[in-house]
């Protein structure tokens, strides 16, 4: 898995000016996202975020992880970008003992008539024990 650093200086190096995310008013460039994103890293590492975990469970009838429960360990000294696709549930849990932060960017804005994601119980639903446990 290749960090968020290292995705994102290869689109910037690319196409700097690429639209990275938009709205009906506005858009905004890979090359502006990457001058914010240092900025927010700087500043998230300097009040101490901490570790978290993220992840998912593939419900895609063809994939050949169909069923497979995914976990990622994040934080200021392992940043990662999770591109989650379509039919896969995911969460967060954090699992320090200090406060956690996940930044979603998705590559459209959420549609409320025509949802495109689908929410379950995370508790007794998924196959996955979301308690921390130190060790």
């Amino acid at each position: 898995m290749s960090t968020l650093t290292s995705r994102l200086a290869d689109v910037v190096a690319r196409d700097p000016h690429a639209t990275a995310v938009r709205d009906e008013r506005s858009r905004i460039t890979y090359a502006t996202l990457d001058i914010w994103s240092g900025r927010i890293a700087g500043a998230l590492r300097r009040r101490g975020v901490h570790q978290g975990a993220t992840v998912g469970l593939d419900t895609r009838p063809d994939s050949p992880t169909n069923g497979a429960i995914n976990e990622f360990f994040l934080g200021a000294q392992n940043p990662q970008l999770v591109q989650v696709p379509n039919l896969v549930y995911h969460g967060w849990k954090c699992i320090s003992t200090e406060a956690s932060l996940v930044i979603n960017v998705p590559t459209d804005m959420y549609n409320y008539g025509e949802p495109d994601e689908y929410r379950l119980e995370p508790h007794d639903t998924l196959p996955y024990d979301w308690t921390r446990r130190d060790g």
